[in-house]
């Protein structure tokens, strides 16, 4: 009877659902770079996200209303990150790449941004946080951000 009553039991614990990682999700955060003197440009708030080629194994990052420095003069509407290769563990994508060509839109189209070449490209992306670590055109920048 002590048996039967400790099964029952068992089979009625609770746990906690599995966070799922889907095709596409949005990131609020932080970006930050390294200028010319080692001045550190910030900008809070940066939304980010992704879209996933599971087929590939390779993803494309989005940054909207992006700039990169304080004198930057425009500010990029949209900026991709594209063709990112990934390692999916779980819930979780492992990124590294190098030599990534930024793409930025620019009246309607996605024209290669070839001055600002993303090498040394690290990170990770849970159902909960991103974070990124790069050289955009020879500036250390990285990205830390929440889920929506």
């Amino acid at each position: 009877m002590l048996v039967a009553s400790a099964c029952l039991f068992a089979a009625c614990e609770k746990t906690a659902p599995e966070e799922v990682l889907p095709e596409k999700t949005g990131y609020s955060g932080t970006l930050s770079v390294v200028e010319l003197g080692d001045e550190l440009f910030q900008l809070e708030d940066l939304l980010t996200d992704y879209t996933l080629d599971a087929v590939s194994g390779r993803l494309d990052i989005y940054m909207y209303d992006v700039s990169f420095s304080s004198r930057m003069p425009i500010t990029i509407n949209v900026l991709v990150l594209p063709d990112v290769a990934y390692e999916k563990n779980g819930t979780t994508l492992a990124v590294s790449d190098t030599d990534i060509v930024p793409l930025m839109e620019m009246g309607g189209e996605m024209i290669p941004y070839d001055r600002y070449v993303c090498t040394d490209f690290t990170g990770t992306i849970t159902p909960s946080a991103m974070t990124l670590s790069m050289k955009l055109g020879g500036f250390r920048t990285d990205y830390s951000g929440r889920a929506l």
